[in-house]
């Protein structure tokens, strides 16, 4: 959402394991470049994947969204990212840690309004 206009890339099957998802942003370095890769699906339990940045500095991180059953016609889910990160870039995680909250709590709105829209 940060850039509109960065390329995209699909390779293999979208919903399947091994469907991997490229971007390359020309115009915002924080959007930088990298790939997603779906490692492990459990139907109606989670969704596991890698992301490989290599813009604006390569790293490799897993990410989990789980999902619980709540109220009728309701699931609520959990999205977990976990990114080992090495000294002295470590002493930059509280810092990593605020943004990427914000925006994953933007990503959650986006999504809770794409599928309330469904």
């Amino acid at each position: 959402m940060l850039d509109p206009a960065m390329k995209k890339e699909y390779r293999g099957t979208d919903g399947q394991v091994g469907f991997v998802y490229i971007w390359d942003s020309k115009t915002n370095k924080n959007v930088g470049s990298g790939e997603q890769e779906t490692i492990k699906l459990e139907q109606n339990k989670s969704i596991e994947y890698e992301i490989r940045f290599s813009k604006p500095m390569q790293n490799v991180a897993k990410a989990k969204f789980v999902f619980f059953p709540a109220s009728s016609g309701q699931t609520e889910f959990m999205w977990g990212f976990y990114s080992p990160t090495k000294f002295p870039m470590k002493l930059f995680k509280p810092i990593f840690q605020k943004i990427l909250g914000k925006d994953l709590e933007k990503g959650l709105i986006n999504l809770k309004a794409v599928l309330e829209k469904q």
